[in-house]
This record gives C-alpha cells, structure tokens and sequence, in this order.
C-alpha cells in the first residue's frame, strides 16, 4: 500500500509574514529577547535562513514589524472601543481601561518597548495617532463642558496623569481593578465638571 506524504502548502506573501512574526511573538515570550537570533527563529518557524531573510533582511527589522505589529493591532481595538463610546463616560473608561491593560499586559510590547532601537520605528506613527486621539478627546471635553481649548488640553494632560498613575498603583499593590478603574473615571469625570447647559 503506497505511503501518502502530505502536500506542503505555500503561504502568500503576507501569511508567511504572519507567521514569522508570530513565531518571532512566541520565542520572545518563551525564551527572552536577548536569545533570539535568526537562526533560532528559522528553527522555530520551520523556514530556511534564506527563506526568512527574503523577509526581513534584518532583526531589528523583524522585531520593529512584529511591534509594528502589534500596536497597530491594539490602536485598532481603541478606535472600536471609542467608536462605540455612547458618551463622554464611556470615552474616559475606555482610555483608563486602556492605561491599565497597557500597564499590566506582560507581553511582547513590554519587552520590545524596553529597547529604543526597536521603538523608533513608532516615532511617526505613534505622533499622529497620540494627536488623532488626542484631539477627539479634547473636542469630547469641549462638548460637555464651556472649557476653552487650551483649558481641554490641559484637563486631558492631567485626566491621562489620573489614569495612568491609578494603573501603576494598580499593578504595584494589586487589589480589585474594576473598583480601581471605576474610581479613577469618578475621579476625571468629576474633575471635568458636570456638562455645560444647552
């Protein structure tokens, strides 16, 4: 009886590039940044080396698109979330929700955060999507309130300040996190002021 071998599939340009970024996000995450190198991930990935340098011709390349990567992915989920913000309560909860899972995540963006070479492929795209997010929550202040612009940027500075020691705390001391994010919205919404008469 003939022995059937299974038909090795080709992934699309863009698949095989998924899939060395992802097992680039799973050996980081199992053996460390410091241990990686082309060749482990060529092993990993079940790829040749040359077949992975058709890639990504270097690893800082390969690990500023896995960062790439991953903060876009995570910018995305934000844009729903704020899209799906039905007032300005829900846009604050879900910008501490946020700052704490940033905090607390433990993950590859930790880790290649850590490293200033890696990161400054963020420079650009972080400087237009922080001013994107910025101005919707300025003009967010704006509308409930009768603060001129100036005055919205300044109360959007020190409610992001809020939150994001309010999530340091919690990931120092631990305790119950939706008590936590609830008190640190109480403590921005409140600090805004009630919303402007119409």
């Amino acid at each position: 009886m003939p022995t059937m071998t299974k038909k090795r599939t080709r992934l699309s340009p863009e698949d095989r590039r998924e899939q060395l970024l992802d097992a680039t996000q799973l050996y980081i995450l199992k053996n460390g940044l410091n241990s990686l190198t082309m060749d482990s991930l060529a092993k990993l990935a079940n790829v040749s080396k040359p077949l992975l340098y058709k890639y990504y011709d270097t690893r800082l390349e390969l690990l500023q698109a896995l960062l790439l990567r991953e903060e876009t992915r995570f910018y995305k989920k934000l844009r729903v979330a704020l899209a799906n913000a039905v007032n300005f309560e829900q846009v604050v909860y879900t910008v501490v929700n946020l700052d704490f899972d940033q905090e607390a995540r433990g993950d590859v963006v930790q880790i290649l955060q850590g490293q200033p070479d890696i990161v400054a492929v963020l420079k650009s795209v972080k400087k237009n999507r922080t001013g994107s997010l910025g101005k919707f929550l300025v003009d967010a202040v704006m509308d409930i309130s009768s603060l001129s612009k100036e005055d919205a940027q300044r109360v959007i500075w020190m409610a992001s300040a809020a939150s994001k020691s309010a999530a340091e705390h919690y990931s120092l001391y631990g305790g119950d996190r939706s008590g936590i994010v609830d008190l640190a919205v109480e403590f921005i919404t409140k600090a805004i002021g009630p919303p402007r008469s119409l």
